[in-house]
Protein backbone atom coordinates (compact mmCIF):
# COMPACT_ATOMS: atom_id res chain seq x y z
CA UNK A 1 0.00 0.00 0.00
CA UNK A 2 3.13 2.40 0.74
CA UNK A 3 4.45 1.46 -2.64
CA UNK A 4 0.70 1.46 -4.61
CA UNK A 5 -0.05 5.08 -3.55
CA UNK A 6 2.68 6.82 -4.55
CA UNK A 7 3.36 4.66 -7.50
CA UNK A 8 -0.19 5.16 -8.84
CA UNK A 9 0.05 9.25 -8.59
CA UNK A 10 3.44 8.62 -10.64
CA UNK A 11 1.49 7.36 -13.47
CA UNK A 12 -1.25 9.99 -13.50
CA UNK A 13 1.68 12.51 -13.73
CA UNK A 14 2.67 10.92 -16.50
CA UNK A 15 -0.47 9.97 -18.01
CA UNK A 16 -1.56 13.72 -17.71
CA UNK A 17 2.14 15.13 -19.13
CA UNK A 18 1.45 12.83 -22.35
CA UNK A 19 4.02 10.00 -21.65
CA UNK A 20 1.58 7.21 -21.69
CA UNK A 21 -0.28 8.47 -24.54
CA UNK A 22 2.22 10.40 -27.04
CA UNK A 23 -0.13 10.23 -29.97
CA UNK A 24 -2.48 12.32 -28.31
CA UNK A 25 -2.98 15.98 -29.28
CA UNK A 26 -0.25 18.26 -27.31
CA UNK A 27 0.33 21.77 -27.34
CA UNK A 28 3.75 21.54 -29.18
CA UNK A 29 1.32 19.83 -31.98
CA UNK A 30 -0.78 22.06 -31.98
CA UNK A 31 1.63 25.10 -32.54
CA UNK A 32 3.34 22.97 -35.02
CA UNK A 33 0.41 22.83 -37.46
CA UNK A 34 -0.11 26.18 -36.99
CA UNK A 35 3.07 27.10 -38.09
CA UNK A 36 2.82 24.53 -40.81
CA UNK A 37 0.10 26.87 -42.14
CA UNK A 38 1.92 29.75 -41.91
CA UNK A 39 5.00 27.89 -43.98
CA UNK A 40 2.65 27.74 -46.42
CA UNK A 41 3.55 31.52 -48.34
CA UNK A 42 7.00 31.09 -48.90
CA UNK A 43 9.34 34.42 -48.41
CA UNK A 44 6.46 36.19 -46.99
CA UNK A 45 6.16 37.23 -43.20
CA UNK A 46 3.03 38.93 -42.44
CA UNK A 47 0.31 38.36 -39.45
CA UNK A 48 -1.51 41.91 -40.63
CA UNK A 49 -0.95 42.78 -43.61
CA UNK A 50 -3.62 45.91 -43.69
CA UNK A 51 -4.31 47.77 -41.13
CA UNK A 52 -5.61 51.94 -40.39
CA UNK A 53 -4.67 53.64 -37.23
CA UNK A 54 -6.72 56.47 -35.86
CA UNK A 55 -6.37 58.83 -32.80
CA UNK A 56 -9.16 61.33 -31.05
CA UNK A 57 -9.62 62.87 -27.68
CA UNK A 58 -12.61 61.51 -25.84
CA UNK A 59 -14.52 63.25 -23.44
CA UNK A 60 -16.89 61.90 -21.11
CA UNK A 61 -19.88 63.19 -20.03
CA UNK A 62 -22.01 63.56 -16.65
CA UNK A 63 -25.11 61.83 -18.76
CA UNK A 64 -23.21 58.93 -19.24
CA UNK A 65 -21.47 58.11 -15.85
CA UNK A 66 -24.46 55.91 -14.26
CA UNK A 67 -23.98 53.50 -17.42
CA UNK A 68 -20.14 53.00 -16.61
CA UNK A 69 -17.95 51.69 -13.71
CA UNK A 70 -14.64 51.79 -15.14
CA UNK A 71 -12.12 54.29 -13.86
CA UNK A 72 -10.81 54.89 -17.68
CA UNK A 73 -14.33 56.28 -18.51
CA UNK A 74 -14.39 58.79 -15.40
CA UNK A 75 -11.87 60.75 -16.40
CA UNK A 76 -11.50 62.95 -19.30
CA UNK A 77 -8.89 60.72 -21.51
CA UNK A 78 -6.14 62.68 -23.00
CA UNK A 79 -5.55 60.50 -25.80
CA UNK A 80 -7.57 57.75 -27.92
CA UNK A 81 -5.30 55.64 -30.30
CA UNK A 82 -7.08 53.26 -32.02
CA UNK A 83 -5.70 50.00 -35.13
CA UNK A 84 -8.28 48.29 -37.09
CA UNK A 85 -6.79 45.39 -38.84
CA UNK A 86 -7.31 42.56 -41.49
CA UNK A 87 -5.29 39.18 -40.80
CA UNK A 88 -4.36 37.46 -43.18
CA UNK A 89 -1.71 34.36 -43.91
CA UNK A 90 -1.39 35.61 -47.54
CA UNK A 91 -0.65 39.04 -47.97
CA UNK A 92 -2.25 39.00 -51.53
CA UNK A 93 -5.42 37.71 -50.86
CA UNK A 94 -7.85 40.03 -51.29
CA UNK A 95 -10.15 41.72 -48.70
CA UNK A 96 -13.59 40.11 -48.96
CA UNK A 97 -11.13 36.59 -48.58
CA UNK A 98 -10.70 37.75 -44.94
CA UNK A 99 -13.83 37.21 -42.74
CA UNK A 100 -11.84 37.76 -39.40
CA UNK A 101 -11.77 41.69 -38.61
CA UNK A 102 -9.69 43.12 -35.69
CA UNK A 103 -9.74 46.22 -33.46
CA UNK A 104 -7.59 47.38 -30.46
CA UNK A 105 -8.01 50.88 -28.39
CA UNK A 106 -5.75 52.53 -26.14
CA UNK A 107 -6.87 54.72 -23.83
CA UNK A 108 -4.57 57.28 -21.73
CA UNK A 109 -6.42 59.47 -19.24
CA UNK A 110 -5.28 62.84 -18.14
CA UNK A 111 -3.69 61.10 -14.01
CA UNK A 112 -1.50 59.02 -17.01
CA UNK A 113 -3.22 55.63 -16.46
CA UNK A 114 -3.03 53.52 -19.87
CA UNK A 115 -5.70 51.22 -20.89
CA UNK A 116 -6.10 48.68 -23.72
CA UNK A 117 -8.41 46.58 -24.99
CA UNK A 118 -8.81 44.64 -28.37
CA UNK A 119 -11.86 42.46 -29.85
CA UNK A 120 -12.27 40.17 -33.10
CA UNK A 121 -14.92 39.28 -35.09
CA UNK A 122 -15.35 35.88 -36.06
CA UNK A 123 -17.99 34.93 -38.16
CA UNK A 124 -17.72 31.60 -36.49
CA UNK A 125 -15.84 28.80 -35.10
CA UNK A 126 -16.40 25.20 -36.98
CA UNK A 127 -14.95 22.76 -34.34
CA UNK A 128 -16.13 22.19 -31.38
CA UNK A 129 -12.30 20.49 -29.74
CA UNK A 130 -8.90 21.19 -30.06
CA UNK A 131 -8.27 17.66 -32.05
CA UNK A 132 -11.15 19.44 -34.26
CA UNK A 133 -8.95 22.41 -34.58
CA UNK A 134 -5.70 20.27 -34.86
CA UNK A 135 -7.26 18.45 -38.08
CA UNK A 136 -8.59 21.63 -39.61
CA UNK A 137 -5.25 23.16 -39.38
CA UNK A 138 -3.51 20.22 -41.24
CA UNK A 139 -6.59 19.42 -44.04
CA UNK A 140 -5.76 23.54 -44.78
CA UNK A 141 -2.11 22.54 -45.48
CA UNK A 142 -1.85 23.27 -49.53
CA UNK A 143 -0.25 20.03 -50.98
CA UNK A 144 3.11 21.27 -52.50
CA UNK A 145 2.41 19.33 -56.18
CA UNK A 146 -0.80 20.69 -56.62
CA UNK A 147 -1.64 23.72 -54.67
CA UNK A 148 -5.04 22.86 -53.29
CA UNK A 149 -5.42 22.02 -49.36
CA UNK A 150 -5.91 18.47 -48.29
CA UNK A 151 -9.65 19.17 -47.67
CA UNK A 152 -10.24 19.71 -51.80
CA UNK A 153 -10.58 23.51 -51.82
CA UNK A 154 -8.43 26.06 -53.09
CA UNK A 155 -6.18 27.58 -49.95
CA UNK A 156 -7.76 31.30 -50.75
CA UNK A 157 -11.57 30.17 -48.90
CA UNK A 158 -9.41 29.93 -45.50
Amino acid sequence: MIVAIPLALCLLFAWAWGALTPGRLSPDKLVNALEKREESTPAIVAIMPKASAWWGILTPTAAAAPCQKQRCFCLAIRQLLGVWRLPAVTPTRPDGAVPVRSMALQFITRDGQEWRTGMNALPFFSVATPQGFYDQQMAGIPDPKTGKTRSGQNESVY
